[in-house]
């Protein structure tokens, strides 16, 4: 049996096809004849219990428009074996319900990438947690505190 995949995602539209790397797995898992499907994180649901997505069954072409569409179908995420989580931050508040919701998945459907880790994990901050491995680093949102730090910084790098 074929998996059945389910990408959670941006707009197809919104893609930038030369070098998307959630295009390069949608082709990967069409050139293996993989049923995949699409959504956007605001197509998943929570109905009695059972997380869902409002899913449009898709494979890529070679030649534009780059992907065949069929109709969205209203599926449980149990139907899919495998559900990558690909949406671009902002991690607002519709990406982390979108995680509590594929955080509800059953255990026979393999999420990609786990939704707790999404939340918990922020991929800008999370080399932090080894500071001997990386470069002087301010993160702010006080837009004085980063320039005295960036002034400081350049003048650092000055003196080198």
């Amino acid at each position: 049996m074929k998996p059945r995949t389910l990408f959670v995602m941006d707009p197809l539209a919104s893609l930038n096809l030369a070098g998307d790397s959630t295009v390069a797995l949608m082709a990967e898992a069409t050139a293996r004849d993989w049923p995949c499907w699409w959504c956007t994180p605001g197509d998943l649901s929570v109905d009695g219990g059972t997380p869902r997505a409002r899913a449009v069954p898709v494979r890529t072409e070679d030649d534009p428009p780059r992907f065949d569409q069929g109709e969205p179908e209203d599926r449980p995420l149990g139907d899919f074996d495998v559900v990558w989580m690909r949406k671009d931050p902002p991690f607002d508040i519709d990406y982390v319900f979108a995680t509590w919701v594929l955080d509800l998945a059953p255990p026979t459907t393999l999420v990609l990438n786990a939704p707790a880790a999404l939340r918990g994990d922020n991929e800008k901050l999370y080399a932090l947690r080894w500071p001997e491995l990386c470069p002087p680093t301010l993160i702010t949102r006080d837009i004085e505190r980063a320039r005295r730090w960036a002034g400081r910084a350049r003048a650092s790098a000055g003196r080198r």
